[in-house]
C-alpha cells in the first residue's frame, strides 16, 4: 500500500514539474500553472526530482523512508503558508483603529 502511494505521489509530481515547463498550461504574468499555482524553472526541476525520488522510492522498496519525508514537507509547506497568513492578517489589522 505504502509503495503504491510513494509510486502514484512521485507519478503526480512528475506530471507537475513536466506541465511547468509547457507554456500551453502557463496562465497570466507570473507563470501560473493552469492559472493557479506560481512555478518557475527551479521550481520545475525540484518537482521532476521528487517525482523520480517517488518512483525510485518505488522500485527500491524505500517507499516507507519516500512518504516519511513527504509528510515533513508537508507539515512545512503547512507551517509556512499559515505564517504568511498571519502575517497577512496583522498587516491588514494594523491599519484599523478603533
Amino acid at each position: 500500500m505504502i509503495r503504491a502511494f510513494a509510486l502514484v505521489i512521485g507519478i503526480v509530481f512528475l506530471v507537475t514539474g513536466i506541465l511547468g515547463f509547457i507554456p500551453l498550461f502557463k496562465f497570466g504574468a507570473e507563470d501560473y500553472l493552469l492559472g493557479i499555482f506560481a512555478v518557475d524553472t527551479v521550481h520545475n526541476v525540484i518537482h521532476l526530482l521528487v517525482g523520480a525520488l517517488g518512483v525510485g522510492a518505488y522500485y527500491w522498496d524505500r517507499a516507507r523512508l519516500y512518504c516519511q519525508g513527504q509528510v515533513l514537507s508537508t507539515c512545512w509547506w503547512e507551517f509556512s503558508a499559515l505564517s504568511q497568513l498571519s502575517s497577512s492578517l496583522m498587516r491588514c489589522c494594523s491599519g484599523c483603529s478603533t
